[in-house]
């Protein structure tokens, strides 16, 4: 900050385009911002003869405060953006024309129109944080006159409002587009831009899965590999723990319904319910038994929309399951949606899987794991959408029924449980991965890796590589193959986490 040069390089290089749209799309300010500064100035004796608005840019502000004074300046080092703000033209209280001149702040008083104390209010618009604020203060003291005044102001960050929908949801992708320091952010832009637009529609958020044909829906329910007997161990031990019943099992974004039909041998009744008919069908095709002897019923419904199904009704669920698909929900819809099916006692059990790594007694871990991260954070992060960043933080953002608004009382977080296991795969146990039976090959990895959202969508984009070496999965096994000194198999896991909620019993 100590240069004399300004500190910021990229306003400065605008090209005239670029100048006029963000001349266009720029937002004025608000007029009680504007009323704040006159009144300020003008209770302190502040005089409304000349204005002076430095760092202007096209002149956005400049123009809106411009209708209070006799005579205004606005002055920009960018010769592109001082062209769009005099293409835009403005004119002052007096009638005179506004003039903008190409000028740093810390020079203003070289300005023709600008000399020592002519000037009563002189401000920065979102600007300042870009001078040298030495020299600024040096040319500020020097152009004002006794009695003038300084206003600068900025905005800071993107929020949400918190009636949106998904509220949560949406901050956090604001959030993770502003603050994402890797290199790679700009390729994600306007993936998370084209999601966040999904987020906030009324639409379901995966626009991947559902739209798989016959063959995928199969290929998915084939290499999906189960859940952990542990974890479902788990979900069942909390459920009866805490008074539940094992009649009415729903399992909502079931897919092809694997889990769905692993925890349908503990109930009298299941349901599975997913959005894709091409999941539903090849659900359908692999059938299932409850252990009343009872079919599994599966059925094309939204989470969000699962009262409408027909063996679903107001407090007839005893347990509802969501297996790695609660990131794609409008979480408030479904929680709303979870209070009504739900018996009183009746319990959530929602469930992620995190990332792959290797286990640290892998031949050349380090390795491995670097080319399990290059796949999934560089070749992959253009197609990652909000909801894959929202899985892969294992839950830590996902909207609860207390988050909603209003929130769903139906749910208390005193009954809330939280479960984490192999977080950044650092073994809980300092042993296994949790629910780990053995080893993978590289083929099988292959095939499910095959299955992900993100790999579909690469695939998507890149028709011509696929089944070719250069495809990104068969590329990665090839890599690997390599690390494990063309051994075949290793021990691989994931993050998990399964969260659990009660609904009152009164």
């Amino acid at each position: 900050m100590s240069s004399t040069n300004p500190t910021d390089p990229t306003f400065r290089s605008y090209s005239a385009v670029q100048a006029q749209t963000y001349a266009v799309e720029r937002r004025s300010y608000p007029n009680e911002l504007y009323d704040i500064v006159l009144k300020y100035h003008t209770s302190t004796g502040g005089k409304l003869n000349q204005l002076l608005d430095v760092g202007c840019g096209p002149g956005n502000a400049t123009r809106d405060l411009s209708i209070a004074f006799d005579r205004a300046v606005g002055a920009d080092p960018s010769a592109e953006m001082i062209a769009a703000a005099r293409s835009r033209g403005g004119k002052t209280r007096s009638g005179d024309d506004i003039k903008f001149e190409i000028s740093l702040a810390e020079e203003c008083s070289k300005i023709n129109e600008i000399g020592a104390e002519t000037v009563d209010l002189l401000t920065v618009a979102m600007a300042a944080h870009w001078f040298n604020m030495d020299a600024f203060w040096t040319e500020a003291a020097k152009v004002l006159k006794p009695g003038g005044s300084v206003a600068l102001w900025t905005l800071a960050s993107l929020y949400c409002h918190p009636c949106t929908p998904n509220a949560a949801e949406v901050q956090r992708i604001l959030f993770h587009l502003e603050r994402e320091k890797d290199h790679r952010v700009q390729q994600r832009i306007h993936h998370r831009l084209e999601s966040l637009n999904t987020m906030l529609s009324t639409n379901p958020t995966d626009p991947t899965f559902r739209s798989y044909n016959a063959v995928q829906a199969q290929t998915y329910a084939v290499e999906r590999r189960s859940y952990p007997n542990e974890l479902y161990d788990t979900v069942l031990k909390y459920h009866t723990n805490t008074g539940g019943k094992l009649n009415q099992l729903l399992d909502v974004g079931c897919g092809p319904g694997n889990a769905t039909r692993d925890l349908s041998i503990a109930f009298d009744h299941a349901v599975g319910a997913d959005p894709s008919a091409e999941m539903i069908a090849a659900a359908r095709s692999r059938g299932g038994k409850t252990r009343s002897g009872d079919d599994i019923k599966f059925e094309i419904s939204l989470a969000e929309e699962c009262s409408k199904i027909n063996e679903i009704g107001a407090e007839t669920v005893d347990l509802l399951t969501v297996a790695m698909a609660a990131h794609w929900f409008n979480m408030d819809a479904f929680w709303t949606e979870a209070a009504k099916v739900l018996k009183p006692g009746g319990s959530v059990a929602l469930w992620t899987l995190a990332s792959l790594y290797c286990h640290p007694c892998t031949p050349n871990a380090a390795e491995v794991q670097r080319i399990l991260f290059h796949l999934e954070r560089e070749v992959l992060a253009p197609f990652e959408l909000p909801s894959n960043r929202l899985s892969q933080d294992m839950y830590d953002k996902l909207v609860l029924p207390w988050d909603v608004m209003p929130p769903i009382t139906a749910f208390s977080s005193s009954d809330f449980v939280r479960h984490e296991w192999d977080r950044d795969g650092i073994l809980s146990n300092g042993n296994i991965f949790f629910g780990q039976s053995d080893e993978t090959s590289l083929n099988e990895l292959e095939r499910g890796l095959a299955t992900s959202s993100m790999v579909t969508r690469w695939r998507n984009a890149n028709p011509d590589l696929v089944g070719t070496d250069k495809d990104c999965v068969r590329e990665t096994m090839k890599k690997l193959k390599e690390a494990l000194n063309g051994q075949e198999t290793f021990i691989q896991g994931s993050g998990t986490v399964l969260l659990l909620f009660k609904k009152q019993s009164s």
